[in-house]
């Protein structure tokens, strides 16, 4: 079970929705998914939102600015995520 911060669920709401109007549905389904099992305490969630990063065809890859909102979200839910699993895999070393 993962401590989930408010701040991370409001963060991927925003961005799925910001996704989804955008013309990225698939991504946007994605995050949602994610968001859904990160709410629920599961860590698999991080796992789905952060797998989204990186290699050919990730969210790294859609043709936006770095100031259009899909980016600036994306690297906002990128932080947030990397953060808590930081948190998560401290506090498994920590045996706590």
């Amino acid at each position: 079970m993962i401590d989930v911060p408010g701040e991370l669920t409001t963060a991927l709401d925003a961005f799925a929705r910001t996704l989804n109007e955008s013309g990225y549905p698939g991504w946007a389904r994605r995050m949602e998914r994610g968001r859904s099992k990160i709410a629920a305490g599961d860590a698999q969630g991080l796992d789905i939102v952060l797998n989204a990063y990186g290699g050919a065809g990730s969210l790294n890859d859609l043709p936006f600015t770095d100031d259009h909102p899909v980016k600036v979200l994306s690297a906002e839910v990128r932080e947030r995520c990397t953060a808590v699993r930081t948190r998560l895999h401290q506090s498994e070393r920590a045996g706590t």
